[in-house]
């Protein structure tokens, strides 16, 4: 299949003006466009098209005819081949002479001819490779005709937007069975055919010179000025080359874009020239790349061209923490993975970076035997005593073990020894802001934070600033500020999204903490989004204690939603699973108060008698986190709940209420108040449930978080419900605050306003079952904009917002 010429650009040509001129490489369809400009203007009267036949008989009868004007379109190709000189005369001339004939010319690459002249004076339209490149929607057309995902996106990932290269790609893998897509890169391109056209019409455009040039910069992830800065001046020779050949090679500004099918080809051709020179290419880079601090592209470098060795070199001249600090956890993994264990076993120093690895991949178990290997190996201990104690430090955020109080006593002392180094001061501030969060010393995380960012600011660490961004609305959370905590993530999320899109790490911990944010403000179908990247990645993936709980809370609570508690309790006893055999013992304790929590939440929310797990929270430590404190906290006093014991549980909830509050710790205060309020309405204590409601729906509204609230409080509202709607002091915040929690609350009770007709019954079955609109719409035979006007309608019954909100209440009344 070929990707066809779209209306739009065929009519963008045609009324492009009297002289037009396609300017882009070989493979842009310029061709095709001006053959078919030929056709338009034929039917109209005549038309001429001059190729490289017409030019090597006479080099300016293309030039004469456009002076004689008897035609009403002039198309000319293979433009390198008449004489350009006269060609631009004879353009002067037509547009002073106004001839009504129009020109359209097509240039392979600039400097075939002289244009400029030309366009100083507007004499001609230029129409270049961004025009003519594939638009996102003609590969989305062209790409349908293919099967398998995995192909898809091989093929845009070759391709990009080169026409010629889709076109190829594509009738390749719709002529070969599927044993061909077993070939790597480089074969497949030379099977499909794009090799040969660039041998036959890219390469005699491109220099010896240029193309050693174009291999050297193929070998970099990301070419840029700075790494192509040698004898040679290949950053300029690749400057000019962005200019002549510009839709095939790109310069933004000081980095290059060259097409990933260029690219392998340039690979292929300089192995096959010289494989030895090649090789001494790669070393030079790798070197060139260690020095300017890209890892990634050293390590990879130094290892395919055999010299693995290289990277323990690399790792010893700049310290594993450095390049941890400095430039970003995917450095770090690069040089271990690519060093191999023949290299890292006898260097300290990838052995320190294979610890921070398992520690930043969930491998705790692994990672605190590799760190106590370290520590007993005297000369490496004495050689590394600082490095040491600071990834112990690491390991009790990142493996979740509970710090001490004289951790952070050794961390101060250790911050106190790096003063003049502000790599050192970035990560260790970092490390303290992270623990005195955890502890709820928010003054002192402030403080932490500003240090952070200042020494990250002055090292120009943009990955520790993104993360400074992460912690900071980790510390809004727990503050109860959700809105502010939403724009702190977008920030630290456009810094991933220019900078470090590959780092799945920083992806997780951005979704886990905007799916804590969503569920707290009630934006249930985006917090389930946020889920699928974060929570089902755990414990795999990078994460800290505040980032499991950020998931792993949100994720329980939509689940118990959605699927009830059996499996809700089914779903946090696998993943206590995992974490143990991980060594995340505390997060798997967490999850088993949170486990106690849900239980008892439900026998309050339907009024049964489930037994609470056999869960031993056991006595206060001073070293919780504030979220343990909390879980451990609502745990007892579901456990006092359960046993009869309303007076116990009602004064540990005050004492820990009073103690939130001295903190700033808002969220927990509302939890502990919300629960208050449910066993005061337990015991008909009317007066006091009525005022602490009211100051749940004050501290609600002011600080957003809904959906705790709606979840538990909603639907023991009962009777109170007409009374709170009368009272006349809420404010509108108060009013808009009462009526989402009331309105899930009358989901439950009021059947007279959410009679579903029999269309909207069938929708919300399918619904429940997954899937999308378009899915939805196909299952049930009816159009999507039909669905859509269903579930409108839906929601408006059951009084929600998204879909998921409609399948729980759905499943509360028993309607799926």
């Amino acid at each position: 299949m070929s990707v066809g010429l779209s209306d739009t650009l065929v009519e963008h040509v045609r009324s492009a003006g009297p002289r037009t001129m396609l300017c882009a490489p070989p493979g842009f369809r310029k061709r095709s466009l001006l053959k078919v400009m030929a056709q338009l203007f034929g039917d109209q009267g005549n038309a001429q098209i001059f190729d490289a036949i017409d030019h090597g008989r006479d080099p300016q009868l293309a030039a004469n005819t456009i002076i004689n004007g008897t035609l009403d379109a002039v198309v000319i190709l293979d433009i390198g081949l008449l004489d350009s000189v006269y060609l631009e005369l004879a353009l002067d001339r037509h547009a002073r002479n106004k001839f009504e004939t129009r020109c359209f010319l097509c240039v392979d690459a600039s400097g075939l001819f002289p244009l400029s002249r030309l366009r100083a004076e507007n004499l001609v339209t230029i129409i270049g490779y961004d025009r003519l490149a594939l638009s996102t929607m003609e590969i989305r057309t062209a790409l349908k005709e293919i099967g398998r995902k995995a192909d898809r996106d091989r093929i845009y990932r070759l391709a990009g937007t080169w026409p010629v290269a889709f076109d190829l790609l594509i009738s390749f893998f719709q002529s070969v069975d599927s044993r061909a897509m077993d070939l790597g890169d480089a074969d497949l391109l030379r099977a499909c055919g794009l090799f040969e056209f660039i041998e036959q019409h890219i390469s005699p455009l491109i220099s010896d010179a240029e193309w050693i040039t174009l291999a050297r910069a193929s070998l970099l992830s990301i070419p840029d000025v700075d790494s192509l800065q040698t004898a040679q001046r290949d950053d300029r020779t690749l400057s000019a080359l962005a200019q002549r050949l510009s839709g095939l090679v790109n310069q933004r500004g000081q980095s290059f874009a060259i097409n990933p099918a260029l690219r392998a080809y340039c690979l292929d051709r300089s192995i096959i020239a010289d494989a030895c020179a090649h090789k001494r290419r790669m070393l030079d880079l790798a070197d060139r790349c260690s020095s300017a601090g890209k890892l990634t592209d050293a390590a990879r470098l130094a290892a395919q061209a055999g010299s693995p060795e290289r990277i323990a070199l690399y790792a010893e001249e700049h310290g594993a923490l450095l390049i941890w600090v400095l430039c970003g956890f995917s450095n770090v993994q690069a040089l271990v993975e690519h060093a191999g264990e023949q290299v890292v076993a006898p260097s300290p120093t990838l052995r320190m970076m294979r610890c921070i690895v398992d520690l930043k991949l969930g491998h705790i178990n692994r990672a605190e035997a590799e760190l106590r290997k370290l520590a007993s190996e005297p000369d490496i201990a004495a050689g590394m005593q600082k490095e040491i104690e600071i990834v112990r430090v690491t390991l009790l955020v990142y493996g979740c073990s509970l710090a001490r109080q004289n951790d952070l006593e050794i961390l101060a002392e250790v911050l106190a020894e790096n003063s003049p180094e502000p790599a050192w001061q970035t990560f260790l501030s970092t490390l303290s802001l992270i623990l005195n969060t955890q502890r709820a010393r928010f003054p002192s995380a402030l403080l932490d934070l500003s240090e952070a960012r200042r020494h990250a600011e002055r090292v120009r660490s943009s990955y520790n600033l993104m993360f400074l961004h992460l912690h900071q609305a980790s510390m809004e959370l727990a503050k109860g500020l959700p809105n502010a905590a939403r724009r702190t993530v977008a920030t630290a999320r456009r810094a991933w999204r220019e900078e470090f899109r590959d780092d799945v790490g920083v992806e997780t911990v951005i979704s886990a903490l905007s799916a804590s944010i969503e569920y707290e403000t009630g934006r249930l179908t985006s917090a389930h989004g946020a889920l699928r990247k974060s929570a089902y990645r755990m414990p795999e993936a990078e994460a800290w204690f505040d980032i499991y709980f950020a998931a792993y809370e949100p994720m329980a609570r939509l689940s118990l939603r959605s699927n009830g508690i059996e499996q809700s309790l089914e779903l946090l006893a696998t993943e206590r699973k995992k974490l143990r055999s991980r060594g995340l013992d505390r997060v798997a304790r967490l999850l088993g108060g949170l486990a106690v929590c849900l239980v008892g939440e439900t026998n309050l929310k339907e009024r049964c008698n489930l037994p609470l797990l056999p869960v031993e929270v056991g006595e206060d430590d001073a070293c919780w986190s504030w979220q343990e404190r909390e879980i451990y906290t609502l745990a007892k006093a579901h456990q006092c709940i359960s046993t009869g014991n309303l007076q116990t549980a009602l004064a540990q909830l005050s004492d820990r209420r009073a103690e939130a509050k001295a903190l700033g710790l808002q969220r927990s205060q509302m939890r502990y108040q919300t629960l208050e309020f449910l066993i005061h309405q337990l015991m008909c204590n009317e007066i006091r449930a009525k005022e602490i409601l009211y100051t749940l729906i004050s501290d609600g509204a002011k600080s957003g978080m809904y959906q705790y609230f709606a979840d538990i409080a909603g639907p023991h509202l009962g009777e109170l419900d007409p009374e709170i709607e009368r009272s006349t002091g809420l404010g509108a915040n108060e009013i808009k605050f009462l009526s989402r929690a009331l309105g899930e609350s009358r989901v439950a009770r009021d059947t007279t306003d959410a009679q579903l007709s029999l269309r909207e019954a069938e929708v919300l079955s399918a619904l429940a079952q997954g899937g999308s609109d378009k899915e939805l719409a196909r299952q049930l035979g009816i159009s999507d904009n039909g669905i859509r006007y269903h579930l409108k309608n839906i929601f408006r019954k059951l009084q929600v917002h998204d879909r998921l909100s409609a399948v729980s209440a759905a499943r509360d009344r028993g309607l799926v």
